[in-house]
């Protein structure tokens, strides 16, 4: 398995393979995937880096780097936007590539990791505090386990933050998810957003 990080404005070949990937992804016309990952509402050029997950040579998967409004100050989310083609999913046609390769689950944390690595050296050098991953509510075992492998194979600390907290419209529940942060300066400071609250309230919440 190989990932190639590339900066969406210094490649231009490696941006169209982005894009055919995403077209390929979009044409599986699952739910969801037109509003968070076209190319309206998902401008690539915009992210500051973006990464290709391969197989044999074969690209399968993809995420980016990106700041936007909302976020906290001199914040990025890394692998954000992540997706997998349906064929490299769990019981797809190239499934048994993945496990040949001692991949596991397409979604396993490794795949992230590696995604990270390269992603955090883009925003060190774009002198960015932090780094965060998030997922919605209630993939909380999956950050744990991220957050383990994270703190495993890199050389910075990373915090899994114990309240979900809204990462853009807290009056939408898919907008509250779990935080897996990184101080990418180590100096023992915590990401703050405007909206924190504690898992539970917030399923409790939005439960009607």
């Amino acid at each position: 398995m190989v990932i190639n990080t590339f900066l969406p404005r210094e490649s231009v070949k490696d941006l169209k393979e982005f894009e055919r990937l995403r077209e390929l992804f979009l044409s599986e016309d699952l739910i969801g995937t037109q509003e968070l990952y076209s190319a309206k509402n998902y401008n690539a050029e915009k992210a500051l880096a973006i990464s290709l997950a391969y197989v044999d040579g074969i690209p399968y998967g993809a995420s980016s780097l990106l700041m936007r409004d909302g976020f906290p100050d001199s914040s990025a989310r890394c692998v954000n936007r992540f997706f997998v083609l349906k064929d490299f999913r769990f019981g797809g046609a190239h499934y048994a590539l993945l496990k040949e390769n001692s991949m596991g689950l397409p979604r396993n944390p490794v795949v992230s990791v590696k995604m990270a690595e390269q992603q955090i050296k883009v925003a060190q050098n774009n002198g960015i505090d932090f780094c965060f991953f998030s997922r919605e509510i209630p993939n909380r075992k999956w950050c744990e386990s991220l957050n383990k492998e994270l703190n495993l194979k890199s050389k910075l600390p990373w915090t899994l933050k114990e309240n979900v907290v809204a990462v853009c419209n807290p009056l939408k529940f898919s907008c509250w998810q779990h935080i897996v942060f990184c101080d990418l300066k180590n100096k023992n400071r915590v990401l703050k957003f405007a909206n924190e609250n504690p898992e539970n309230e917030i399923v409790e919440k939005f439960k009607n």
